[in-house]
């Protein structure tokens, strides 16, 4: 809900559905879980990525706040080469890590 209110924010249109008008008419942008994308098979399975009708892919790892194994090299290392190979253009927000704000955000929610 967080990305969708972000996105809705900034005057984004998307979608939630990968087979609507708006998204494969390239005006909308879509908003949907990567497993959902693949059909849930694992992203790290599937080697043929040119069947998805996406040039564009912006990976938010939301579940963590900083590096770590699954998205250094899981992610950075091992899914993203692979999109790239199939001509998408692939890019992964950075984690939290130790940003200030993310670091001044904790300190207001523990009062410090």
């Amino acid at each position: 809900e967080q990305v969708k209110d972000a996105a809705t924010g900034l005057g984004l249109k998307l979608t939630t559905e990968k087979d609507s008008i708006e998204f494969l008419q390239k005006n909308y942008i879509l908003l949907i879980n990567a497993n959902e994308l693949v059909n849930g098979k694992s992203a790290f399975g599937m080697r043929r990525f040119n069947n998805i009708n996406i040039d564009n892919i912006i990976i938010v790892p939301i579940s963590f706040i900083s590096d770590h194994i699954e998205t250094l090299i899981e992610l950075d290392e091992q899914l993203m080469p692979i999109l790239k190979n199939a001509g998408k253009n692939i890019v992964r927000i950075e984690s939290l890590n130790d940003s200030p704000d993310f670091i001044e955000a904790l300190s207001d929610v523990i009062n410090i």
